[in-house]
């Protein structure tokens, strides 16, 4: 067998497989609700297309350095200290790849050997566990309760810690739960990783522009700035601007660190995108920009109240809470899986119950399990409200007359 046993044993993305599975039922002429994958509707602003457009004139064809042109990382630092309230670094230290999950496997090949551990909250998002598992370490997965908010608690960190542990994974706002960590919580996981000086924090800020509590999105580096020598930050443009095909995101690490994630990304893919990188220089940090990403959190906060008043209508879902951040309900389908029709049905589990609901409804989700979490299911509110309020229209027509759908 050519591939290796590490890779078999991987999963496929779970998102993009139900994504997948929509799209050939769409193929077969089906109308599908489909709330899966985490890619907004929405078009990127014009400046940035007006910035593709400027690079192509100027003939800019040329490859770029491994991590980035400097105006591109100056531009990225103006942007992080305007929009996130974070400074203190320099340009050295930022490296700009093809999107942040690049910026993620680099710097967790580049710092992770066999017995290495990384402590990943549950629910998470299904690309971490993998990349660890690529990396020959370990992931150690800690449970976040939903009456906690899923948030890491303090107690539940240094439970997890070993002497093995290099990384903490910190995703907020969260994929898959939409959970915004408090300062209050940021401090008190901050306190115990300060007596634990060798370990690493991961902080994925992809959804930061989509915190729908607080401005800037809360952030561990406000309540404990002493630990940036440890912290790596990632963004990117997928999420706020709408351009997930355009592939762009960075990190923003301790110097030691960015060397080996620039390192691993001139053995792999080289710099990212010229084009795409000049367009983001020029104009990350323009009223344009702005305004667009004040726009695209009204559109989002709409949705959001959307979607959460429509599925409060499914059984056991009244009491369902509303997500602070990303465009994400991760909403327990227990009362959906005792519900007559899904028992008849003998639905026992949130992947029976997802693949059902897309096959015979033609409403696509997630299950939660994949994130880590059994039954839930994730709907992503990245879509349009009519497709909103159909689709869980559809969910509630399936369950109250299911012959009438699965014919």
């Amino acid at each position: 067998m050519i591939v290796s046993q590490t890779v078999s044993e991987l999963g496929a993305s779970a998102t993009l497989q139900m994504s997948k599975k929509a799209k050939a039922l769409e193929a077969q002429g089906h109308k599908i609700f489909d709330f899966s994958v985490g890619e907004p509707d929405l078009s990127p602003p014009q400046v940035l297309f007006d910035g593709v457009m400027e690079a192509i004139k100027e003939k800019q064809h040329l490859y770029t350095p491994v991590s980035g042109t400097l105006a591109i990382k100056k531009s990225i630092l103006h942007y992080t200290q305007h929009h996130q309230n974070l400074s203190g670094w320099d340009v050295p230290q930022v490296c700009v790849s093809t999107g942040a999950k690049q910026v993620i496997y680099n710097a967790l090949m580049a710092s992770l050997e066999p017995g290495d551990e990384v402590i990943i909250p549950s629910p998470y998002w299904v690309s971490y566990p993998a990349i660890v598992k690529l990396s020959g370490a370990r992931w150690v997965p800690v449970s976040c309760n939903e009456h906690n908010g899923f948030k890491l608690t303090p107690e539940a960190l240094q439970a997890a810690i070993t002497p093995n542990t290099k990384w903490l994974v910190l995703n907020s706002p969260n994929n898959p739960t939409g959970t915004v960590y408090d300062t209050d919580t940021l401090y008190r996981l901050a306190e115990v990783l300060k007596k634990f000086p060798k370990i690493f924090i991961l902080s994925d800020d992809i959804y930061e522009a989509l915190c729908y509590t607080h401005r800037p999105c809360p952030h561990i580096l406000h309540v404990c700035p002493e630990l940036q020598s440890r912290v790596l930050v990632v963004n990117g443009i997928s999420k706020s601007l709408a351009a997930t095909g355009w592939r762009l995101g960075w990190g923003i690490a301790p110097q030691s660190l960015l060397e080996g994630i620039e390192k691993i990304q001139s053995h792999s893919t080289s710099g990212p995108c010229c084009l795409v990188q000049h367009a983001v220089a020029q104009t990350l940090n323009t009223p344009q920009l702005e305004a667009y990403i004040l726009e695209n959190h009204g559109i989002f906060t709409s949705r959001r109240h959307c979607l959460v008043k429509a599925l409060q209508r499914l059984p056991g879902m009244d009491t369902l809470v509303t997500p602070m951040g990303a465009f994400y309900v991760f909403a327990s389908c227990r009362g959906i899986l005792h519900h007559p029709t899904i028992r008849a049905l003998g639905w026992r589990t949130d992947r029976e119950l997802a693949d059902g609901l897309l096959t015979h409804a033609h409403v696509c989700s997630v299950p939660g399990s994949e994130f880590g979490q059994e039954g839930y299911l994730r709907f992503s509110y990245a879509v349009p409200p009519k497709l909103i309020e159909e689709g869980v229209e559809r969910l509630i027509h399936f369950l109250t007359t299911p012959s009438k759908i699965s014919e």
